[in-house]
C-alpha cells in the first residue's frame, strides 16, 4: 500500500494537465498511488490521463460523468488506499520535492493536517521559486486551531489557503466529511469542519505548490451569482471564529469583507445583480476599516473600497474611465 494518495480532478484541461501530471511524476518521493479523475472531460483530457496511466503503474484513473470538483473529490476519496491524501488542481502543479516535505513535516510532527503556503504563477513561463529544504524543515510549527484560521485569513509570508490544495490530510479527517456536490468553492465550505476535526496542526513555510491564475477556470472565469457561495463561506467562517475564536473577529470581517469587495467590483458590471451588489456594497461598508487594515491589497484594490462605499455608479464610472484610460495607452 502506498504511503499517500495524490487525488487531482480533471475537468476539460487538455493544455494544462500534463504539466501537472509530469511535476508529480518528477517527484524525489516515489511512494505514492496517483488517482486522476476525468470528470466527464469533453476535450482531450481523459485520453491524455489513460495514457499516463498506462505507462505508470501508480496512476488509475476514474472516468465518470461531469459533476463538478466536489464529486470529483469524493471519488477519488472513494477509492484512496493510503494513510495521507494530497489534493493537487489539474492545471496546476508542484515543486519536485513537494510531497516528500509535505510527508516528512506530518510524520514527524504526529499532525493529522500540514498546511503550507502557494506560489501564485501569473504567468506559465516565469522562473519558479529556488527552496533551501533543511531550513524549511526547521521551520516545522505546531500551530493551535485559531492559529490555522488565522494564517488562511491574513494575508502575508506565513498565509496558508482555505483551498483543499496545499495540505497533506490524515484520512481520518475524511471519515465523515465529504465535500458538498453542485457548489461553488466547495473545499471552502468544509475547511472548518476538518480543522475542528484535527486534534494537532502542523503548518510549514514552504510555497512548493505553483497556482496558475487562469481565465476559464471555476474561480477565475465569468462571475455569476454562484460566486456568492465564496461570500456565504467567508460569513460561516466569520460567525464560527466569533463564537470559539473572538479573538479573531477583526482579522475575520476583513477577509469577509474582502471576499464581498471581489464579488461586488465583477458583478456590479452587470445591471442585472444590482440588488445583489447593493447588499455587498452594505457588507463591504460595515467592514471596511479591518479590510484596509488587514488585507494586502493593491493601492487599485483600496480605490476600489472607496469607490464602492462612495456607490456602485460612482465605482462603475471610476471603472470605465480607467479601462478608457488603459486602452488609449496601449493604442499609444
Amino acid at each position: 500500500m502506498a504511503k499517500l494518495t495524490v487525488i487531482v480532478p480533471v475537468y476539460n484541461v487538455e493544455d494544462y494537465v500534463k504539466k501537472c501530471i509530469e511535476s508529480i511524476l518528477e517527484q524525489n518521493f516515489r511512494d505514492y498511488e496517483l488517482i486522476l479523475v476525468d470528470d466527464g472531460s469533453t476535450d482531450k483530457s481523459g485520453r491524455i490521463c489513460d495514457e499516463y496511466a498506462r505507462q505508470d503503474r501508480r496512476i488509475r484513473v476514474i472516468h465518470k460523468e461531469n459533476g463538478g470538483p466536489a464529486e470529483a473529490r469524493n471519488a477519488g476519496l472513494a477509492e484512496t488506499r493510503s494513510e495521507y491524501i494530497v489534493f493537487i488542481d489539474a492545471d496546476d502543479s508542484i515543486d519536485s520535492r513537494y510531497l516528500d516535505m509535505l510527508y516528512q513535516c506530518i510524520r514527524n510532527s504526529n499532525a493529522d493536517l500540514v498546511m503550507c503556503c502557494t506560489t501564485v504563477i501569473m504567468d506559465e513561463r516565469a522562473d519558479k521559486p529556488v527552496f533551501e529544504y533543511d531550513d524549511i524543515l526547521s521551520g516545522i510549527e505546531i500551530i493551535s486551531k485559531a492559529e490555522a484560521y488565522k494564517r488562511m485569513m491574513l494575508p502575508g509570508n506565513t498565509s496558508t489557503s482555505v483551498c483543499a490544495w496545499g495540505k497533506i490530510y490524515h484520512r481520518e479527517l475524511f471519515r465523515t466529511v465529504r465535500y458538498p456536490v453542485g457548489e461553488f468553492y466547495e473545499d471552502c465550505r468544509i475547511i472548518d469542519l476538518i480543522i475542528e476535526a484535527c486534534q494537532r496542526i502542523a503548518y510549514i513555510p514552504y510555497a512548493g505548490y505553483f497556482y496558475l491564475v487562469r481565465q476559464g477556470s471555476i474561480t477565475h472565469g465569468e462571475m455569476t451569482l454562484e460566486h456568492l457561495k465564496a461570500v456565504e463561506n467567508a460569513g460561516r467562517l466569520l460567525r464560527l471564529v466569533e463564537e470559539k475564536y473572538p479573538e479573531l473577529k477583526p482579522i475575520a470581517r476583513g477577509y469577509y469583507a474582502g471576499e464581498c469587495l471581489l464579488v461586488c467590483r465583477e458583478l456590479s458590471m452587470n445591471p442585472e445583480y444590482r440588488k445583489e451588489c447593493q447588499w455587498l456594497r452594505q457588507e463591504i461598508i460595515t467592514g471596511r476599516k479591518e479590510l484596509v487594515r488587514y488585507s494586502c491589497f493593491s493601492l487599485e484594490m483600496k480605490c476600489s473600497v472607496f469607490c464602492i462605499c462612495v456607490g456602485i455608479p460612482f465605482y462603475k464610472a471610476m471603472r470605465n474611465m480607467r479601462n478608457r484610460i488603459y486602452h488609449r495607452q496601449s493604442v499609444l
